[in-house]
């Protein structure tokens, strides 16, 4: 999957957003155990090309809804992570 360029349904046009610096970070800082860390660190160094398992896919879909607080960004992420 890629978490660089998820798409999304603007206003007028589609649009592309990138969450691999600010869900990466967000993660590796904030976490509060070892799996959130080391994911947000995934996350930003390989979020162009990156495999998640579906616990990493929990913690990324609930990191991204707390971050966004957009129902049309969480939808777009759930949409590249299982197609």
């Amino acid at each position: 999957m890629n978490l660089k360029e998820i798409k999304f349904q603007g206003l007028e046009q589609t649009e592309t957003i990138d969450i691999t610096k600010k869900v990466g970070q967000a993660l590796f800082y904030a976490s509060k155990n070892k799996k959130g860390a080391e994911l947000g660190r995934k996350i930003y160094h390989e979020g162009a090309d990156i495999t998640l398992d579906e616990e990493e896919k929990k913690i990324l879909l609930n990191a991204v809804d707390k971050i966004y607080a957009s129902y049309v960004i969480t939808q777009a992420v759930k949409q590249e992570i299982y197609g």
